[in-house]
């Protein structure tokens, strides 16, 4: 089974897309919204979160990347296949409160 891709909230009124939902539009103060896909962005910028772990040698790493969705508003993505340069391009889905992006899309 396949994660959901990830939908941006679009202002019903003004068409102002945000990232994460509000309750009201920061452009307008509207507060009608519509849910766009946005299954893919590009990398703008990464890095890598590094934690000991309390038991047992080694560490964590987690790579991140913020990327700029097709839909406009940016977003923290933890990567599923290691870190990418800026300007790949990322398929995104959004599964337990979590945006993931895979490179390709």
């Amino acid at each position: 089974m396949t994660a959901p891709a990830l939908a941006i909230p679009a202002c019903e009124a003004c068409g102002h897309r945000v990232f994460p939902p509000r309750l009201a539009c920061p452009r307008c103060h509207a507060r009608e919204w519509r849910l766009e896909p946005a299954a893919g962005g590009t990398v703008a910028e990464v890095t890598t979160v590094r934690r000991s772990l309390v038991v047992g040698p080694g560490d964590e790493r987690v790579e991140l990347a913020i990327v700029r969705t097709d839909a406009g508003p940016l977003v923290i993505a933890r990567l599923q296949d290691g870190p990418l340069e800026p300007g790949a391009r990322v398929a995104l889905t959004f599964r337990d409160g979590r945006v993931s992006a895979r490179a390709g899309d």
